[in-house]
Formats: C-alpha cells, sequence, structure tokens
C-alpha cells in the first residue's frame, strides 16, 4: 500500500514537472526577447537548457540505451526552435513562436511520459500523427536557419543529416529492427536538391524553406509514418 502511494505521488509530481517547465520556458523566453541583449540570450537559453535537461533526466530514468531517440528529438527540436528564434525580426512573430515552441515541447513530454510510465493511457499511434506535422515544422526551422545562415557544401551535408534523422526517428521507436535505409534516403535526396535549387530563385529564405519543409513531409510520410509495412 506504502509503495503504490508513493509511486502515484511520484507520478503526480512529474506530471506537475512537465507542465510547469514548458510555462517556465515561456517566461523566460519571453523576458530575453522583450529587449533583446546577448547576455539576456546567454542567460535565458542556458536556463532553457537547463529545464529542459531537468525534464529529460526525469524521462531517462536509468534507461537511456532505449530511450535515447525520444531524448535526442527533444534535443533537435529545442536547437533548431531556439536557433530559429534568433532570425524572427517581428516581435508580434516572436511572442507566437515562443507558444509553439512551449506548446511542442509540452506535448513530446506529455506523450514520451504516458508510452514510458502509463501505457494504458497511451493512444496508440500518437506519436506517429504527431511526428507528420512535426517534421514539417522542424523542416522549416531548420531550412529557414541554414539559408541565413550559411550557404555551404557543409551545410547541405547537416541539412542531408538533419533530414535522415526525421526520416529514421520513427523506426528508431518503435522498429529498430526493420528500417529500410535505401527508402528513407528518397525524401532525403529530393529535399536537399530541391533545397539547393530553390537557393538560386529570388522567393527568399522563408519560401524555400516553406517549399522544401512541404515537399520533404508529404514525401517522407508516404514512406515512412504511415504505419504501412515498407518492405526494404
Amino acid at each position: 500500500m506504502g509503495r503504490g502511494s508513493s509511486r502515484d505521488n511520484g507520478d503526480r509530481v512529474k506530471t506537475k514537472i512537465y507542465f510547469c517547465l514548458p510555462i517556465v520556458i515561456f517566461f523566460l523566453l519571453t523576458f530575453v526577447f522583450k529587449n533583446p541583449t546577448i547576455l539576456r540570450i546567454i542567460i535565458g537559453y542556458s536556463l532553457t537548457g537547463i529545464c529542459l535537461l531537468i525534464g529529460i533526466f526525469l524521462l531517462i530514468k536509468g534507461q537511456i540505451k532505449n530511450r535515447w531517440p525520444f531524448i535526442l528529438h527533444i534535443l533537435i527540436c529545442a536547437v533548431s526552435a531556439l536557433a530559429f528564434l534568433l532570425i524572427i525580426d517581428i516581435s508580434s512573430w516572436i511572442i507566437a513562436f515562443i507558444l509553439l515552441f512551449c506548446f511542442i515541447i509540452s506535448l513530446l513530454f506529455y506523450n514520451f511520459y504516458q508510452l514510458f510510465n502509463k501505457p494504458r493511457l497511451y493512444k496508440p499511434f500518437r506519436i506517429e500523427k504527431i511526428n507528420i506535422w512535426l517534421n514539417f515544422v522542424l523542416s522549416y526551422w531548420v531550412c529557414s536557419v541554414f539559408g541565413f545562415l550559411v550557404d555551404s557544401s557543409l551545410s547541405y551535408l547537416l541539412l542531408s543529416l538533419f533530414f535522415f534523422w526525421l526520416s529514421v526517428y520513427p523506426f528508431l521507436i518503435f522498429q529498430p529492427n526493420r528500417i529500410p535505409w535505401l527508402k528513407l534516403l528518397i525524401p532525403v535526396l529530393v529535399s536537399v536538391e530541391i533545397y539547393i535549387c530553390l537557393n538560386f530563385s529570388p522567393l527568399g529564405i522563408f519560401v524555400n524553406a516553406l517549399i522544401t519543409s512541404l515537399v520533404f513531409t508529404l514525401v517522407s510520410s508516404y514512406l515512412n509514418l504511415s504505419k504501412v509495412e515498407i518492405q526494404s
């Protein structure tokens, strides 16, 4: 009886922490970008990283070997979001973006927590469905940042690795022994090729990122996010 109650209390504490962390991150980032300076950005990003690490530490529970894809996905989401935040120059969009980022972080933590700790409450294919639109959002952030900051062969290589991670991630968390490696290269190569070609157009980095992320999401969703068995 005592063990059961203590476990329930621990679950409630974790639920409250995962609810509070995105709120803390929202106020931190809002404070930073209300009047951004280099010092504020360094302090705000550092504290945001600490908040995320607290949530990740509670999520791992000594099982990093089995849960590392979830942890890496959260970190990739956070890094791409915080980098994208630096290139937005319209204050109203900054607040909207911070809200979106905090919502995504809370959604990821909530669903991962349910999957690990309360599997009976976890809705089947919930993470796969989230990945379909989350891949679009993440790829848009990353393509925008690369278009704004770098334009080199290294940036295309990093972008290819990023797209490949988004494609292989659903298999790592549910079907690690049945990964169609060659087919997963299709959305990567198509998306990077389109991104390179669009760089020669006058559309602008944000439009280029939008087109690239749409193409990648459509192709990758068809190939590996639909839970249809793919033969390698």
